[in-house]
């Protein structure tokens, strides 16, 4: 759903890229703009989301080859609080204190962000991705879920801001040399999953020196925190609702708790 000028740029957007529209070409203002396709060997899937106060761009190009479960997108305030950090740190300042890193395993994780995977990602990551609306800006893309995603905060009306960054990501999981995400087929024809690489190398490379350890989960520092919580009310002889003071400590030691699991997944 769009007007005349936004349906143009998908229009447009799409015979540049060689995509198509599943539902066929937007006509009218009720037709979908949902388009998609390969592009350098990559799928590609261009969706829209509209409602009162919100429209947005999703430009999503699937990277089967990227870790299993790996986030990689730029800190914010709350992911760069020192207590929530989380996730995988590889012990250099620069990457740490700018991108925020997670992975399903953490130890294959960190030895995939090798030096020259780092300085792809970092140097992506200052450029220009698309308008800004309002206070609002189309910001870096996002690794996660097996894909590469930049969400552009509009309905685009020229097929540039939809042809440039798709054309971009496309080039950055180039740069990532992507390793393949599945093993060879096994004897019934089934695909059997890679191996965990050694430490020292997952994609030809020297061991990163800068590779350290992730600490636990979000979810262990809850659990502790319920336990030092209960511990707690035991020790200091809790009476029951009527005793508020030590109820609010206790309470706000198990909100921080979940705070912090939530923050480090």
């Amino acid at each position: 759903m769009g007007t005349q000028k936004q349906r143009d740029a998908f229009i447009t957007a799409a015979r540049k890229l060689g995509l198509h529209f599943p539902k066929g070409e937007p006509s009218n203002l009720f037709d979908s703009m949902k388009m998609e396709g390969t592009v350098g060997g990559y799928h590609i899937r261009v969706t829209t989301v509209s409602s009162q106060n919100n429209n947005r761009t999703l430009l999503d190009v699937a990277a089967p080859g990227l870790p299993e479960g790996l986030r990689v997108k730029r800190r914010t305030f709350t992911r760069g609080a020192a207590w929530a950090r989380g996730g995988v740190k590889v012990g250099d300042p620069r990457w740490d204190s700018t991108m925020y890193v997670n992975g399903r395993d953490k130890t294959r994780t960190a030895a995939w962000l090798t030096s020259s995977r780092r300085e792809v990602l970092l140097s992506s990551f200052d450029r220009e991705w698309g308008p800004s609306v309002m206070l609002m800006k189309t910001n870096p893309p996002t690794l996660s879920k097996q894909r590469a995603r930049v969400t552009i905060p509009t309905i685009p009306s020229n097929h540039t801001d939809i042809v440039v960054p798709i054309r971009r990501m496309v080039e950055l999981l180039d740069d990532l040399e992507l390793a393949a995400p599945i093993g060879p087929m096994t004897t019934r024809g089934a695909r059997t999953p890679l191996a965990a690489p050694p430490t020292a190398t997952l994609a030809g490379e020297m061991a990163d020196p800068f590779i350290t350890s992730s600490g636990p989960s979000g979810w262990t520092v809850f659990g502790w925190a319920m336990v030092a919580a209960i511990a707690l009310l035991w020790i200091l002889g809790y009476d029951g609702p009527d005793d508020v003071t030590w109820l609010a400590i206790t309470s706000a030691v198990a909100a921080l708790g979940l705070l912090v699991a939530v923050t480090r997944r």
